[in-house]
């Protein structure tokens, strides 16, 4: 699982991202088990991805960008769990 989902002394799983727009850690909540905790960090990284590729216009960019979004969402979509971006 991504490192921004740790186990909190609450026994519960704590899903973190860092937000693109203001540089800080957004805490996404606590989650009963790993894979709550984990959809949560995927739809949050698609949502950063989304902004992002909003914001460049080189079309290089923004086409890796895409391929990297279109991967996520299937294995968001498909309840796959992401092990690494690219």
């Amino acid at each position: 699982f991504p490192v921004t989902i740790i186990r909190s002394d609450r026994k519960k799983f704590d899903a973190r991202i860092l937000d693109l727009k203001t540089n800080k850690r957004i805490h996404l909540g606590y989650f009963d088990n790993n894979i709550e905790a984990h959809k949560a960090w995927q739809k949050a990284k698609l949502e950063q991805i989304e902004y992002l590729i909003g914001t460049y216009s080189d079309i290089i960019i923004v086409n890796a960008l895409t391929r990297i979004y279109c991967a996520l969402k299937s294995e968001y979509d498909s309840g796959q769990i992401t092990t690494r971006l690219q």
